[in-house]
């Protein structure tokens, strides 16, 4: 067209820099201009398209050799350079590079290196992974995961609406995992979106992410850490126009819900073919974007159809605030009807009369009790690890409407319902650990826990509620129908007025752990670090008890009569004039020594004259109003807290699942007390032949060596000599060997001597010599139908042994060691490590892992050991797998989520999992199937497809 402006207009105008007058100039001209038109299509794109280079035919460009990486050809080009197919032959894998020349923009190269931080900063199985990034000769690169698939701008659409459900799923999950790192992408689009060839959700290009420091679990903001300001300034259309958001459009300061509108007109497009906004010229998108939303696709599911509506809503805060909002949404179970919230007016002798027929049918129904729902064979997590519903775990919360109804809740969404009979497992429908439960009725029951997470029990049903959190919740007290208040980490209080949960402001950063009041405007909590907090109707204030140990419970029996108990025997008391120290009774211990590091788990009780103190370790204490009595608490597992309906009626809760009554005489537990069971090992032969090995408590609470085997349908116990703990199992053919503590050696269901009194950590009996390994670079072989001790030449700790041939085995241990067996003797090899390694497996003689403390993979290619990066802090006790790009290895953390990480061929994913219990070894099956076990005899399953 005539007159049509000069490229580096059209160049400063997708830039965000034209402005002014020539700004609106080039506006009017593209709505008449079809190709300036086009052209801004392909700049936008293409941002530096100008700027796309291939390497020159000189020097290392010459041989196309970049480090370890191997340049192939160029498969396509990013928005901030050429992308190429690479060969890193250091780990026998293909990778992708992009390049981005030195001589370009500033703004290019500012935005490059915001991208290779932003993603850096990411480990995600729905995020596109990065290796490296370097510059050589005036060249940036990054080198990336290769994702090997199709992006969503090249899929056949409309697609069905279940598929575009998992693919959102996989989207928003990523971009969860982004934002909670502060990242803000700002780019995305059907291109960049891939469908991996296994059906796996990745996105890709954060060449315009913008970095923000701790965005908060409300926050759509993000601050700039290291952008410039003329990269990311407003009024700069950064960002693809038909899946921009309008504040977008009009220049404002990025935010989370941003994202959330771009990928709500992905899905938007993959369900109906279109874009929402869209046009025949840029102004007019523009004006598209800035009118009135869509209108809700009615041609899909409404559920899915309501979702996509609130991500393209006009304003930011009508739409989900974050991505793990909407991944929240989109997993959701399908929703129940719930009874709306009720305010009980009864203004008539009518009214009075259905009030008290509602009364019956409410304790009628609590007789017949359906509240313990049909519970399923295995309770599954999203990301597909599966459990033993039936068993609890430790039991933390316990709260009755009556005492044929009581519940109790703890780890992993253990629950369990007593209906004046026995105790039996109930589903509520989360798989996160659950602190706290507590109500007002039998239909009025609300229980908290880990990641914001609250449910609530109707009478008929538990149902999920939206916290507007996803800091960890610990306690829960109802008042009423709309009066219950929560706390948690970070000092969060949360108050429901009978429709939502707000937050409402804290005197304390610090944890709240324990809440109890004696009326609505008399409410106590207390925390970590001498936290304990008062509400007085009005506000919460902070209370100085004078001690800045751990305050694990507090009981008002009136307003001037406050009990507070924690950490290091403290003891305190409020009379409704100061706070008194009281010391631990000696009835407690009758070491005085002992006494003075007395922890206590929480207090409780029913008047001035019955108080409990529940002590983490040892009796409980009771107060009469005159004297301490000790009582035994009836189990030998842990107590956490007491709900007690009456003075000679109480239950307190424990570790694995224990639950004790208080009849007025004695705590009695209605069964024995389960046995403590800690797995340390796992060899699988087969999906429905899996072996596990560890220890349970004795009589006496020593370790007794356990082995247990899965046979495709449960867990059942083989019978082994007595032994002390079990570490280590593996099997070959039809043989099962076990090892253990002082040089124990289990061989199917026999013990076989040693030659050694160490003890020994790993086996690996897959050749026809089978190896154990133990303290002290201890080796021993079997040959001849004995155990030889080998010569190991390294004074380490040997923690596992794996081999792939006679004469290719390897051991692993302390400070680093690395040893290779040859066929004739155990020689050092170099790691590049000092960590401790705790586990080895290989799929061959050049496909062997290695994994250790602080998240240490190391990989040996066939000539050397190198480290590939986990993003992960934590010790990874175990690894397995059954090829090349099917690897597992699980984290044992004491301080935090375990995590299990995965090798798919070119990079590692993480999944941190909602139980607490540390684990200590995995086992993969095959067909995406693995098996994990811990402490508190945890068995988790992974399922492949989930179920």
């Amino acid at each position: 067209m005539e007159g049509c402006p000069e490229i580096t207009e059209i160049a400063d105008l997708v830039a965000g820099q034209a402005t002014g007058v020539t700004l609106a100039r080039l506006q009017d001209h593209l709505d008449g201009c079809s190709t300036c038109i086009q052209l801004v299509a392909e700049l936008v794109r293409d941002p530096d398209r100008e700027n796309f280079i291939e390497p020159p035919a000189t020097g290392w460009r010459e041989s196309r050799q970049l480090a370890e990486y191997r340049l192939v050809r160029p498969i396509g080009r990013g928005s901030s350079g050429q992308v190429w197919l690479a060969e890193d032959t250091l780990l026998d894998r293909m990778v992708a590079i992009k390049f981005v020349s030195a001589a370009t923009r500033t703004s290019a190269r500012e935005r490059f290196a915001v991208e290779a931080r932003a993603i850096a900063r990411l480990s995600h199985p729905n995020v596109v992974t990065v290796h490296r990034v370097g510059e050589v000769e005036d060249q940036l690169y990054l080198v990336s995961e290769l994702v090997r698939g199709q992006s969503l701008d090249l899929v056949d659409k409309p697609m069905p609406a279940a598929r575009v459900k998992e693919i959102g799923i996989g989207l928003a999950r990523g971009l969860a995992a982004a934002h909670a790192a502060g990242i803000v992408h700002r780019d995305i689009k059907p291109a960049n979106a891939i469908v991996g060839e296994r059906g796996e959700i990745k996105l890709l290009d954060f060449g315009l992410a913008k970095l923000g420091a701790d965005p908060g679990p409300t926050s759509g903001g993000a601050v700039d850490l290291e952008a410039s300001p003329d990269l990311t300034a407003t009024g700069h259309l950064l960002g693809t126009p038909l899946y921009m958001a309008p504040e977008a459009w009009l220049g404002e300061p990025p935010g989370c819900a941003m994202d959330v509108f771009s990928l709500g007109a992905v899905l938007y497009e993959l369900c109906t073919g279109e874009p929402p906004h869209r046009g025949p010229s840029l102004a007019a998108v523009r004006k598209s974007a800035l009118g009135p939303a869509p209108a809700p696709i009615d041609s899909i599911d409404p559920t899915l159809a309501a979702i996509i509506a609130r991500c393209l809503a006009r304003e930011p805060g009508d739409r989900y605030e974050t991505g793990e909002a909407l991944r929240a949404a989109l997993e959701a179970p399908p929703s129940v009807p719930r009874r709306a919230s009720r305010r009980w007016i009864v203004p008539t002798a009518v009214g009075l009369v259905a009030a008290s027929v509602a009364t019956f049918a409410i304790a009628g129904r609590s007789e017949r009790s359906p509240r313990a729902q049909p519970i399923e064979p295995q309770r599954c997590s999203p990301d597909r690890w599966c459990w033993d519903a039936s068993w609890s775990g430790r039991l933390d919360g316990v709260w009755g409407a009556a005492p044929n109804d009581v519940w109790a809740v703890g780890e992993r969404g253990g629950a369990r319902h007593y209906d004046g009979r026995s105790w039996t497992p109930a589903s509520v429908g989360t798989i996160v650990d659950l602190q706290s439960i507590s109500g007002s009725a039998a239909d009025d029951v609300w229980a908290v826990g880990a990641h914001g997470t609250i449910v609530h029990w109707d009478g008929q049903a538990w149902h999920e509620a939206r916290s507007k959190t996803r800091t960890d919740l610990f306690a829960v007290w109802v008042g009423g129908r709309d009066d219950a208040w929560v706390t948690g980490a970070e000092g969060t209080i949360l108050h429901w007025d009978g429709a939502t949960w707000e937050a409402v402001p804290s005197p304390t950063r610090h944890g709240i752990a324990r809440i109890a009041a004696s009326s609505p405007h008399d409410i106590w909590a207390s925390g970590d670090t001498g936290t304990l907090v008062h509400y007085d109707g009005k506000a919460w204030s902070r209370i100085d008890v004078g001690t800045n140990e751990n305050l694990n419970g507090v009981y008002p029996a009136a307003a001037d009569d406050v009990w507070v108990v924690g950490f290091h025997s403290v003891i305190r008391h409020w009379d409704g004039k100061a706070w008194i120290a009281i010391p631990v009774p000696e009835v407690a211990n009758p070491d005085p020594i002992k006494r003075l590091d007395f922890p206590f788990n929480n207090v409780i009780g029913k008047g001035a004259n019955d108080v409990w103190l529940v002590a983490k370790y040892g009796p409980l204490l009771h107060w009469d109003g005159a004297r301490w009595a000790r009582h035994d608490r009836g189990t030998s597992y842990e107590p956490n807290t007491i709900h007690m309906f009456a003075h000679d009626d109480a239950w307190l809760v424990a570790a694995l699942g224990v639950v004790v009554h208080w009849d007025g005489k004695a705590w009695k537990s209605l069964a024995a007390d389960p046995p403590y069971r800690q797995m340390r090992a796992l060899f699988a032969r087969g999906p429905d032949d899996v072996w596990s090995a560890g220890f349970v408590n004795g009589s006496h609470g020593e370790p007794i060596g356990a082995v247990q085997h899965w046979n495709g349908q449960r867990w059942h116990d083989i019978a082994v000599p007595a032994a002390p703990m079990l570490t280590a199992i593996a099997g070959s053919g039809d043989e099962i060997w076990a090892v253990g503590q002082d040089g124990t050696i289990i061989h199917d269901t026999s013990r076989e001597p040693s030659s050694t009194t160490r003890h020994l950590r790993g086996v690996f009996a897959g050749t026809s010599t089978p190896w154990a390994v133990g303290d002290g670079g201890t080796i021993l072989q079997r040959r001849d139908g004995a155990w030889h001790a080998i010569a190991s030449g390294a004074p380490a700790d040997l923690e596992a042994v794996w081999g792939s041939a006679d004469d290719d085995v390897w051991a692993v241990g302390t400070a680093g060691t690395i040893l290779h067996w040859q066929g004739a003797r155990w020689t050092p090899v170099a790691s590049g490590t000092t960590e401790t390694l705790f586990g080895v497996w290989g799929s061959s003689a050049r496909d062997i892992w290695v994994v250790g403390d602080d998240g240490i993979t190391l990989h040996w290619n066939g000539r050397a050991w190198a480290a590939v990066f986990t993003n992960l802090e934590d010790a990874l006790r175990g690894v397995s797998g059954t090829g090349p790009d099917d690897v597992w290895a699980v984290s044992n953390s004491d301080h935090g989520k375990p995590t299990i990480v995965h090798w798919n061929g070119t990079a590692w994913s993480l999944t941190e999992l909602t139980t607490a219990v540390p684990l200590g070894a995995i086992v993969a099956v095959g067909g995406d199937e693995a098996w994990a076990v811990g402490t508190a005899s945890t068995v988790l399953h992974h399922v492949p497809g989930g179920r």
